[in-house]
């Protein structure tokens, strides 16, 4: 998700740290869905999918995409030795919508995962630096679990 809204604002600050070799990959739908293949990443940053309420409604493949293409990814990325952070939604509260709903599943079935962290996003146009501070600090400091961002908080540095 390197060319999203979120990942690409946090490709750019990976990369201008220079701490770390950092590439973003994005892919079309069916690429990602036939054939999760990626390199070796010793910390995997995941923000693709179909993004929004509307879109998600509108678009039938949002739930392979946002459920089964995600899942898929994050397991070859474990199979690889990476440690995976996936961004969720703070929308997974309330369920109402297909996006939420499909964010809800994913981060199901991955809080309990060993080398998985969860960044349940809120209000990221509020902050966007505090959001990719804490996206960052969950990676590098492999903390499991979810961690909110509610777009007050302004993080740690990292």
């Amino acid at each position: 998700g390197g060319a999203g809204f979120i990942g690409s604002h946090l490709l750019k600050r990976l990369l201008s740290e220079s701490l770390e070799d950092a590439d973003g990959i994005d892919r079309p739908e069916h690429d990602f869905l036939e054939n999760p293949e990626f390199p070796y990443a010793d910390i995997a940053y995941i923000c693709a999918g179909i993004n929004g309420f509307e879109a998600c409604e509108v678009n039938r493949l949002s739930y392979r995409v946002n459920v089964d293409g995600t899942l898929g990814t994050v397991r070859k990325l474990l199979k690889q030795g990476s440690f995976v952070v996936w961004v969720s939604s703070c929308s997974v509260e309330w369920a109402l919508t297909a996006y939420s709903f499909q964010k809800a599943l994913v981060e199901t079935a991955l809080q309990m995962q060993p080398n998985v962290g969860i960044v349940r996003s809120g209000r990221a146009r509020n902050d966007l630096d505090g959001l990719c501070n804490t996206i960052i600090r969950v990676g590098r400091k492999r903390i499991e679990g979810i961690t909110v961002w509610n777009g007050y908080d302004k993080g740690d540095s990292v």
